[in-house]
């Protein structure tokens, strides 16, 4: 082979070498990219979930600086323990004059200052609003009337097909319903049996529908558990430690001490009670009105059975 042969050869060598090496470097690079991208599509850096929270309401009738500093420290020289890094919310909701403007700035600050920390406001104008988003607060939605129950829906609509059914028979209300007394007074037909028997059905079916409303949670509620009973009310076999929350919108039954955070009525019930074995509470509260442990300490009840209820807006606390 001559000396221009061998280096052309060892020319296309190099040449075909070369591209293995672009090659194996450009495999290896698309891989590690793939590799990536799938680490990428595998792990996530949040999820959003929906949960229960319970926030304090501070409920502002009006803001004049210097006379809210001095409530503030009033409230917190009586219950210290309870102003720590505490989130609420503003409510706007019972302001004396609807059209005030709130510097939303200087009330955050403030509340700061005393370990509250407004998180969004609730109710307001517009201007209102406006200011509170500034600020950094949002706005809460109302929430939706409803309908007391279905019973009254019911109760209506009967009341309306009676209306109707005297004004075609052209008597008055009261006519008609002594019509229907003289016909009871008589003797029972098979059909109004089997209406009688339909009601007791419908009747057991609503204790069936109460019961089933109800929870009943048989351990120990540990600090940092937090239990709630929606629609009912909450039934607790064993003590609540301090730390935990137990939430209900209707009664709430301790059978042991209740050493954590008990609200009741939390959608506004104010016929909603609080019973325990053993008052130890941190807060109580129903329908909003709460007292916190230093206030309780100073019941006759404290560490003692108890049935806590509200009268005129009051929460009062006496023997079961």
């Amino acid at each position: 082979m001559t000396t221009t042969e061998k280096t052309a050869h060892e020319i296309k060598g190099s040449a075909v070498s070369d591209s293995k090496k672009l090659t194996s470097t450009g495999s290896s690079s698309t891989n590690s990219t793939s590799t990536q991208s799938t680490s990428t599509q595998s792990t996530s850096t949040f999820n959003l979930k929906g949960s229960l929270l319970t926030l304090m309401v501070l409920e502002l009738h009006e803001f004049h600086f210097d006379r809210f500093n001095q409530q503030m420290t009033l409230a917190t020289k009586r219950a210290p323990n309870f102003f720590q890094q505490t989130p609420v919310v503003i409510s706007l909701e019972k302001l004396n004059d609807a059209n005030e403007i709130i510097d939303f700035l200087d009330l955050t600050q403030l509340c700061q200052e005393y370990g509250l920390y407004p998180v969004a406001i609730k109710g307001g104008s517009e201007d209102h609003q406006l200011a509170a988003i500034v600020a950094g607060l949002p706005k809460i939605p109302a929430n939706k009337s409803r309908p007391n129950s279905s019973r009254e829906i019911k109760s209506r609509d009967t009341q309306n097909a009676v209306d109707s059914d005297s004004e075609q028979l052209g008597l008055e209300p009261r006519a008609l319903e002594q019509q229907e007394l003289d016909q009871d007074s008589q003797e029972k037909s098979p059909r109004t049996k089997d209406t009688e028997i339909k009601l007791s059905q419908k009747t057991s079916d609503a204790v069936a529908t109460i019961s089933t409303a109800s929870k009943i949670v048989a351990k120990p509620v540990r600090s940092g558990q937090q239990v709630y009973a929606p629609g009912g009310d909450l039934i607790i076999l064993a003590p609540v430690s301090a730390g935990a929350e137990v939430l209900a919108d209707g009664n709430i039954h301790v059978y042991g001490p209740l050493r954590g955070r008990a609200l009741a009525g939390v959608k506004g019930n104010t016929d909603a009670r609080i019973f325990c074995h053993s008052l130890e509470a941190e807060l109580i509260s129903i329908a909003g009105h709460y007292k916190v442990s230093e206030d309780l300490r100073s019941q006759p009840l404290w560490k003692q059975p108890m049935q806590a209820r509200l009268q005129s807006k009051h929460l009062i606390i006496e023997k079961i």
